[in-house]
């Protein structure tokens, strides 16, 4: 069963036809596309496709007794696990969201990734926002010589690159 479903999977990807994939099967299937903050230039990756920027927002509020106790170590001092948890969550979405809208454009890499978290507070209440963005890619790895020779090429003074 589990060979029969992954063919599937494989066909409509190759087809595609991605978003026929149950969802709870695309979010896992795009934990494999890379998020880096890097804009290039990159040695070792030739970039096939490019894609138009993908973002994701993420907005939690806190309940009244987090709000409480977040007030009472505003008083006494040291660190609120619960906030850092919601905060921490609140990450963890927006790279899931990124990777998912990456990969369901057929990416295997975003580069430029930007995260962003920030609270929102008035009336005694907060709320915790994350924002991230980057930019889609299609990328291949290149082999370790041909990556050498890249980076010699564009390192070395001129007349002391080798050829491969």
């Amino acid at each position: 069963m589990i060979n029969s479903t992954v063919d599937e999977y494989l066909r409509l990807i190759d087809a595609g036809k991605r978003e026929q994939i149950p969802l709870a099967a695309q979010q896992k299937l795009s934990q494999t596309v890379q998020l880096t903050s890097e804009a290039g230039p990159f040695h070792d990756l030739v970039i096939k496709k490019r894609f138009e920027p993908v973002h994701a927002i993420a907005v939690y509020g806190t309940f009244i007794v987090r709000d409480w106790f977040a007030a009472i170590r505003d008083v006494l001092g040291g660190r609120s696990r619960s906030s850092q948890n919601v905060i921490v969550d609140a990450i963890e979405q927006v790279q899931n969201e990124v990777r998912l809208r990456a990969w369901q454009q057929g990416a295997n890499y975003v580069v430029g990734f930007h995260l962003s978290v920030s609270e929102v507070s008035g009336k005694g209440k907060a709320m915790h926002t994350a924002f991230a963005y980057g930019t889609p890619l299609v990328v291949e790895q290149l082999p370790l010589a041909e990556q050498r020779h890249m980076i010699a090429q564009q390192h070395l003074p001129r007349g002391e690159a080798q050829e491969p």
